[in-house]
């Protein structure tokens, strides 16, 4: 009986670390990416002749939109 335990206790204990090691790992970086370069970048204000335009992630705001 007391080796059927160890068994079930070495198998519980193997499925456990199993399960968490590829948490551990950190996130895989994928192979087809292209990092950004530092010099293209989207303002988050511009003046322009209609006047200021905000932006969130190279997209207007639609409150910015509304006003112009």
């Amino acid at each position: 009986m007391r080796s059927i335990r160890m068994i079930k206790a070495g198998l519980v204990a193997v499925v456990i670390l199993s399960l968490a090691l590829p948490c551990w790992a950190g996130p895989r970086k994928i192979k087809m990416t292209t990092e950004i370069p530092p010099g293209i970048a989207i303002p988050d204000k511009m003046e322009t002749r209609l006047g200021t335009v905000n932006f969130f992630d190279g997209f207007p705001y639609d409150a910015t939109v509304e006003k112009i």
